[in-house]
This record gives structure tokens, C-alpha cells and sequence, in this order.
């Protein structure tokens, strides 16, 4: 690829300035921030959990005011559970003038940015209209296919597409569990946090004030802002092909390989790892999971890897992203794997026992455990590339063994 067509050192400060503009508008959520860039240069799409009215809606505006897009570029879906897959894909409908003829009028999915909000609250086979467009990027209606995000206003290559999906706790009144094929759609899932008590006050202090700073009060006001979408849309370009160009290290993709293959219980393909984390692999595999990850969980382990050192190179040496991978790695795991794996009836128990966690809430155990088998499927040959030695390092940090 042309070197033009990368990113610059320019466009990282701009990616800078947009998380920085993000991040004074949504206090205490850094790492949901960066996975929603890390998202929408790898093509993925990301499930937020938390309980109502902790500004998940208003991170959504804030991204997209943030990449500079215009007000049609972002759509939302309040999702009930009399919603029809119609409304959300869009159908057949009498043209005005004309009853006698049918025009497709397109669903509020065709938006470069979507979001779905409380997802688990429509039923299934709503939800399953989801499917097609988060993994193909297009839509059928009534046997004809249409290409997303833009539709009827013309198809380009640069605009993304990308769903950014809410979901109450499953065990609040009138929800539904997503089926596996729908939390696989996700690259992440994360947890959103009540922010401290300092941002807190601010965010009060903020929403409740006479005006709002960087608000835009419709369609007419952020068009003005964003007059420059098409800058915006190039920008983009030239990070998401930054991504792909980024090499994994060897390493790193033995890594990924061995924790897929290890769920799946095909340990003796698993490659560079030591005979005692072997042996606590497939002790990890019995006592815990109950349904093995597949290819696109590899894949989008891979891809976070190299989005996160994307978004996370010096403006001074753009050239060596692949240098942030290992660390690219350790961030991606719990994200990317927690939704993942299914662990079996009593796993709660069984890891506070065995692991010493009697006091710890129950996602806080669910990280350890995806850290405890990414660590256990760790290759660690004598190649001297240190991969092993950079996330030893980080899971000294976190004061694990």
C-alpha cells in the first residue's frame, strides 16, 4: 500500500484531540473510549453493559461529533420488544405520489454509526435482523441486498459502518439474554462504570447548566460543524488501512492460536507452551467452559491487537506500530474474550474457591479467569523477539502470579 495512504503523524494528533474532546464529555471510561476507535478501524462493533442513565447514549453522540461526521451519518434504534425486523432494515413502502408503486425506504440501519440501545430488550428474532449487517455489512429485504451504511445516498468505500450496541443487566425486568450468535457479532463488550465522585459533580454541574459546551441543538447545527466530512472520512481511511498494514508478531499469532485451540480442546496443537501451563489448560478447559471460542473470536484478538497499536503510536515514529502489539494483546483479552466464553453452571463458586476470590464481584472473576487462560496458553519459546518477558511484565503490574 502506497505510504500516502497510511496515517501520519498529524492524523495521530488529531486522533488524540478526538479522544481527548470524548473523554472531557463521558468521565472514567478510557478504555471504553479507545475501544471504540480500536472498533471502528478493525470494522467491529461494540456491545456497552451498564445500568440505565450512565451516559451510554451520550458517548454515542460524543464519538461521532468527535470523528467530525454529520448529523446523517449517525442513526439510533430504541429497541422495545414489539420492534419488527422491518424497523430496523427498512421495507417496501407506496411511494408518495404513487400508491399504485413501491420504493424501498431504508431503515435507520443504513448510518455509518448505529446505535442500538438496550438491545436485549426486543426479542430474538428481532435482534437476528441485526446479523447480516454486523457481519456483511449489508441488508436484504424481500430477496434484493443493499449495501450499508449509505444506501440510496450512494456507496463509499471510506465510510464506516459500525454498531454500538447498549444492553441493561440481564437480570433486570424484561430483558433477553442475546443467543451466542448475536454477542459474537461484537468485537468488545465492555462494562460501564459510574464515574467518581469529581467527574460526577462536574457531569451534574455540566447537563444541568444553562448551556451545554460543544452541544449541537439538531441536524442544522452539526452540519455546520462538520462541514468538512469528506477530510474526515480520508482520515479514518488512512488509519483503518494503518491497521491492516501492521504486521502480528509470530508470537502473538502462536498466542492466539493457542488459546482458541486450547478452548476447543485440541491442546496437542498448541505450540511453545510449557508442559505444567499445558496440564493447567486442560484442567481450565474441565472445571470451567462449557462452549469453546471460534475463528472470529482469533480474529478479532488479532485485529485489536493491531488497533490498539495503532491508536496508541507516537506521533514521532509512526513507522513501528507493530513495536505496541504484546501490549496490544494484554489489553484486548477481557474485552474481546469475556462475552466469549460460556462458562459452566457453578463456575462462580468454583473460581472464588479455588483462586482465593471469595470477596470479589462476579465480573471481576470472570477477568481473572480470561486472564488466567490467556496466560496459561502464552507461548514461551527462546525465540528473542521478548514477547513473554513484555506481558509478564503487565500481569506483574496487576499483581498476578
Amino acid at each position: 500500500m502506497p505510504k500516502e495512504d497510511l496515517m501520519t503523524p498529524e492524523d495521530i494528533e488529531r486522533l488524540r484531540r478526538a479522544k481527548a474532546e470524548i473523554g472531557d464529555k463521558i468521565k472514567g471510561n478510557e478504555t471504553v473510549i479507545d475501544g471504540l476507535f480500536i472498533a471502528l478501524f478493525t470494522r467491529g462493533h461494540v456491545l456497552l453493559e451498564a445500568n440505565p442513565g450512565l451516559g451510554k447514549t451520550s458517548l454515542m453522540k460524543a464519538f461521532t461529533d468527535a470523528l467530525g461526521l454529520s448529523f446523517d451519518d449517525r442513526g439510533r434504534i430504541q429497541f422495545t420488544p414489539d420492534l419488527m425486523p422491518a424497523d430496523i432494515t427498512g421495507t417496501l413502502m407506496p411511494v408518495e405520489n404513487d400508491i399504485t408503486k413501491l420504493a424501498f425506504q431504508a431503515g435507520p440501519i443504513f448510518r455509518s454509526i448505529l446505535l442500538a440501545d438496550e438491545i436485549n430488550r426486543a426479542t430474538p428474532k428481532t435482534q437476528s435482523a441485526m446479523l447480516e449487517a454486523m457481519a456483511e455489512k449489508q441488508v436484504t429485504v424481500l430477496g434484493k441486498t443493499r449495501r450499508l451504511p449509505l444506501g440510496d445516498r450512494g456507496d463509499d468505500p471510506r465510510a464506516p459502518f459500525m454498531v454500538i450496541a447498549t444492553q441493561n443487566p440481564i437480570d433486570q425486568e424484561g430483558t433477553y439474554e442475546l443467543p451466542e450468535a448475536q454477542t459474537d457479532r461484537f468485537m468488545f463488550k465492555f462494562l460501564m462504570n459510574m464515574p467518581p465522585a469529581k467527574s460526577l459533580r462536574e457531569i451534574v454541574e455540566r447537563e444541568t447548566g444553562q448551556s451545554v459546551s460543544g452541544a449541537t441543538s439538531g441536524p442544522r447545527g452539526a452540519e455546520t460543524r462538520h462541514a468538512d466530512r469528506e477530510a474526515s472520512l480520508d482520515w479514518l481511511s488512512r488509519l483503518s488501512a494503518t491497521v491492516r498494514e501492521t504486521r502480528l508478531w509470530p508470537a502473538a499469532l502462536r498466542h492466539i492460536s493457542n488459546v482458541v485451540l486450547a478452548t476447543n480442546g485440541r491442546f496437542a496443537e498448541c505450540e511453545d507452551v510449557p508442559a505444567n501451563n499445558l496440564t493447567g489448560l486442560r484442567q481450565f478447559v474441565a472445571d470451567y467452559l462449557d462452549f469453546p471460542l471460534g475463528p472470529r473470536a482469533a480474529i478479532q484478538l488479532g485485529a485489536a491487537a493491531k488497533g490498539y497499536a495503532t491508536i496508541n503510536a507516537a506521533p514521532d515514529d509512526v513507522s513501528r506500530v507493530d513495536q505496541r502489539i504484546p501490549a496490544g494483546m494484554d489489553w484486548a483479552a477481557v474485552p474481546v474474550l469475556r462475552h466469549r466464553l460460556k462458562f459452566k453452571y457453578g463456575w462462580l463458586e468454583k473460581a472464588r474457591e479455588a483462586d482465593r476470590l471469595l470477596d470479589a464481584e462476579a465480573e471481576t472473576v470472570r477477568e481473572h479467569l480470561v486472564h488466567k487462560l490467556f496466560r496459561l496458553a502464552m507461548p514461551r519459546s527462546s525465540a528473542a523477539d521478548g514477547y513473554a518477558q513484555i506481558l509478564d511484565g503487565f500481569a506483574t503490574a496487576r499483581g498476578q502470579p
